[in-house]
């Protein structure tokens, strides 16, 4: 009886053992080695394209020195929608011409965000294997495309809700 228990508690603990191995390793083994408590950001790349170590490398180091850029757009952005929103409670002079300055200067660094963000595509796409670097240049630019199409409906709720 002593030597069933015995074996039994063996094969749970190697069965347990294989099973969070293989959990671990089906999981985690494509990442760069970090920490398990370390935010990776690109891991649903790894996850989802066969790229070598070298590719990935590529990849990370392009994402790098693109998140500053696109960081500091954002920044940009962020004043320039906060201008043209504070617009209208302004103690200046509301005239059409200044909403349309304030207005073309969120549109520019709108279309400079989007510009600066395809061509990271292209770029990080030519970094890749060829079947792997098409598939994600359509992946992206499919789901900028809809971003892109979806953002600038509301101007036509607007219109339609205002009494």
């Amino acid at each position: 009886m002593k030597k069933t228990l015995r074996s039994l508690s063996v094969i749970l603990a190697v069965c347990t053992a294989c099973y969070w191995a293989y959990f671990h390793y089906a999981t985690h083994a494509s990442t760069p080695a970090t920490s398990p408590h370390q935010h990776y950001p690109l891991s649903w790349v790894n996850l989802n394209f066969d790229l070598s170590r070298e590719e990935m490398a590529a990849v990370q180091h392009s994402h790098r020195t693109y998140l500053p850029m696109r960081k500091q757009k954002y920044r940009e952005l962020q004043s320039a929608k906060k201008k043209l929103i504070e617009l209208p409670d302004s103690e200046t002079l509301l005239t059409a011409r200044a909403i349309g300055e304030a207005h073309r200067e969120v549109t520019r660094i709108e279309q400079e965000c989007f510009d600066m963000t395809v061509d990271h595509i292209f770029k990080v796409s030519r970094l890749m294997n060829d079947p792997e670097g098409a598939r994600y240049q359509k992946f992206l630019l499919s789901k900028l495309m809809h971003l892109e199409a979806n953002d600038h409906s509301q101007i036509g709720i607007l219109l339609e809700e205002t009494p």
